[in-house]
């Protein structure tokens, strides 16, 4: 993909939610999400590209599913992109 003017900026990031069991554990892990982003902001396609627990896929996917994004643009109009994403799930 050419080059962007801006790229998407977040603007709604809803958390994943953490599985009961590895909080209880304290276990923490990270997940990189591939999304495509449309002129709109909203979060098209979403995919797994690495992840450091295959329990934490589903609740980075759900979460990234409901982002909300303002739109990367290309000449100044709003263009489709893709971003990797990542979730870090972290005992607090």
């Amino acid at each position: 993909m050419s080059l962007l003017d801006t790229r998407p900026v977040p603007v709604k990031t809803p958390p994943p939610v953490y599985p009961i069991e590895l909080r209880r554990k304290g276990v923490t892990g990270e997940v990189a999400v591939k999304v495509v982003i449309d002129e709109l902001g909203n979060v098209v396609e979403c995919s797994v590209k690495r992840a450091s627990r295959s329990e934490f896929e589903d609740p980075a996917l759900n979460a990234v599913k409901q982002w909300k994004f303002k739109p990367a643009t290309k000449d100044g109009m709003p263009v489709r992109c893709h971003m990797l994403i990542p979730i870090n799930f972290n005992v607090q």
